[in-house]
Order: structure tokens, then C-alpha cells, then sequence
């Protein structure tokens, strides 16, 4: 072969190889030029995408705070306005709050009831407002005495004379699984929208026949019963260990009632007046929250017979049950 000829298939091939180099480089960049502005592009949107959630979050923050402050405020502009005993209210200027700061206004300026309405800046700059209807009281405490009396809602339940009615037993009596007492009070003459500060359910107790650890605690009564006008005998026409009425079942075995006891004492050994704090019923029986249909006082394993005055013993009225609650009325009640 002629060294001319030679040359020429060198001459050839050189740029056939140097084509082939320069392709492969090529292919293998292309992807990677690709992935590289991919990888830059998600960095790029999720840096975007996290900027706009912290900035959301922020805001949400700072919403948050201007309704924490503004109901601080409500909170001091209200018991500013309890205070004042019906009259004379007053607005609340900015108050600082941390870093942040409320006012606060009352409309009227007397009685009841009145709105509040409380406005909050925060450091930030966000503000918000919020308002409240409230009922105002007097801030002197007023006191009820109430007591079932002959005519009143008391009478005890026993197991072994199931369809029996006691509505006129001048006794109420407890023994363990056996014999519970119930009593209903007409809380009427409070008035309504009074604010309950105590009340307490007092009876009683004529014997001492209490065992040691024995308790007696109150639930409250879910369903309308009547008090009837027996004394275990004749046909029943009130309350029983199985009715209502005389007639109408129970749906619950012995009443129906709250299983969670609102208040429990011990049934000790000594007689005299026993007491319950009941004030969290009261008040919700006044509220709305519950219906008044009273409340059954149920003893623990080791009480036997033990007995208490009734509304129905005429010796003595001021042994009869008492349910004493003490109340803050609304303005001009």
C-alpha cells in the first residue's frame, strides 16, 4: 500500500474516531444536564413552596395571638363589669398585654344584660375584635333555702317491696343495694340567670348505724318521677324500686341516673346533719344545662338502715331536707 494511501485511510479515520468521541461525550452529558436543571428546578419550587407555608404559618400565628389577647381583654372587661354591682361601667382603655395590648368597651352602662366587645393589636400589627353577650350580676350575695315539705318531691325506694310507694314515710332510709333515697327541690324562686357560688344538700340522719368505711354519695336523677302519697301500702301512685309512677318503668335498674357520683361523705357512726356539696348541679340545674329532676342518694356496702328526716315528719321542719344555695342574682332581679 502506497504511503500516500495510507495517509488518506489515517486522514479518514481520525475524524470518524474523533466523531464518535465527541457523540458519546454527548449522550452521557445530556442527562446529566437534565438532571442537574430537574434537581435545580425542585430545589427552586420547594423552596418557593416552603417560603409560602412559613409566611401562611406566620400569619396564622399571628391571627392566633390577636384572638388570645382580644379574649384576655373580654376577660378583664367582664369582671370589671361583674364588679360594679349593675351600674356605672366602664370601658377599658389599651392595656399592654406582653408585647401586645387591648381595649375593651361595655354597652349599656347599667343592668343587664350588657355586650362586651374587646379589640386586640399585637406586635405584629394584627388585630382582632370579638364580642360577647353577658348577663351582669349583683354582687351581693343572696341565699335560698329550699325544702321539700309535705307537698314537696322526697321518698325512698326498697328493693324486697319493689312495687311499694313510700311519697309520705316520714323517714328516708339507705341500705347498701336495698333502699335509696330520692329528693327533687323547686328551685322557682331563684331567679333565672343567677350565678351559683355554693349549694349544699343537707339531711338528717336519726340513727347510727353506719359501718366503718361506709359512703353515701349523690347522682343526679335523669327522668321525671312523683313523689306519691303512700306509706308502703295500697296501690302505689308515686315512686317505687321499679316505677317511675307506679306504672312506668325505669330504664335503668333503680332509677335513672348519672353513674358518676357528684358528691360522696362517709356514712359514719354518728347521727346529726350530713352535708353534700352539690354546688356544679345547682348551677347547672339553673343554667339550662340540666332538667331538674333531682337526685337519688345511693350508699356503699356497709350501710344498713339508716334513716333521715323527711318533708313528710311533722315534728320538726327544721330537720326536714335542705338544699341551700347561694347565688349572685342579674341586675334589677
Amino acid at each position: 500500500m502506497t504511503p500516500g494511501w495510507r495517509r488518506a485511510l489515517s486522514a479518514q479515520g481520525r475524524p470518524q474516531r474523533g466523531f464518535a468521541a465527541r457523540g458519546a461525550h454527548g449522550f452521557v452529558l445530556l442527562p446529566v444536564v437534565l438532571a442537574l436543571t430537574l434537581v435545580a428546578s425542585v430545589a427552586f419550587l420547594l423552596n418557593h413552596s416552603g417560603g409560602m407555608n412559613m409566611s401562611m404559618a406566620g400569619r396564622e400565628g399571628q391571627a392566633d395571638r390577636a384572638r388570645y389577647v382580644a379574649q384576655a381583654g373580654l376577660a378583664q372587661i367582664n369582671a370589671q363589669t361583674q364588679a360594679r354591682n349593675c351600674s356605672g361601667y366602664t370601658d377599658l382603655a389599651a392595656t399592654a398585654f406582653g408585647p401586645h395590648s387591648f381595649s375593651a368597651t361595655v354597652n349599656p352602662k347599667a343592668g343587664t344584660p350588657v355586650t362586651l366587645t374587646a379589640t386586640s393589636t399585637t406586635a405584629e400589627g394584627a388585630s382582632v375584635s370579638l364580642s360577647r353577650a353577658i348577663v351582669a350580676h349583683q354582687t351581693t350575695p343572696q341565699t335560698a333555702t329550699l325544702q321539700p315539705g309535705p307537698a314537696g318531691m322526697d321518698s325512698y325506694v326498697r328493693v324486697v317491696q319493689s312495687s311499694r310507694n313510700f311519697g309520705a314515710e316520714t323517714t328516708l332510709r339507705l341500705s347498701t343495694a336495698s333502699e335509696y333515697a330520692l329528693l327533687q327541690f323547686d328551685l322557682a324562686s331563684i331567679p333565672a340567670g343567677s350565678q351559683v357560688t355554693a349549694a349544699q344538700l343537707t339531711l338528717h340522719q336519726q340513727n347510727s348505724t353506719g359501718g366503718a368505711g361506709a359512703k353515701m354519695s349523690v347522682h343526679r336523677v335523669t327522668r321525671p318521677w312523683v313523689e306519691g302519697t303512700k306509706s308502703g301500702s295500697g296501690t302505689a301512685d308515686g315512686v317505687t324500686w321499679s316505677t317511675t309512677d307506679g306504672a312506668t318503668a325505669w330504664t335503668a335498674t333503680v332509677g335513672d341516673r348519672e353513674s358518676v357520683p357528684l358528691a360522696t361523705i362517709a356514712a359514719d357512726t354518728e347521727s346529726g346533719l350530713k352535708t353534700w356539696d352539690v354546688t356544679a348541679l345547682a348551677a347547672a340545674w339553673l343554667s339550662g344545662a340540666f332538667s331538674n329532676q333531682g337526685m337519688v342518694v345511693i350508699p356503699s356496702a356497709g350501710v344498713n338502715n339508716l334513716k333521715f328526716t323527711s318533708g313528710d315528719d311533722p315534728d320538726d321542719p327544721t330537720l326536714w331536707p335542705k338544699l341551700t344555695v347561694t347565688y349572685l342574682p342579674p341586675c334589677g332581679s
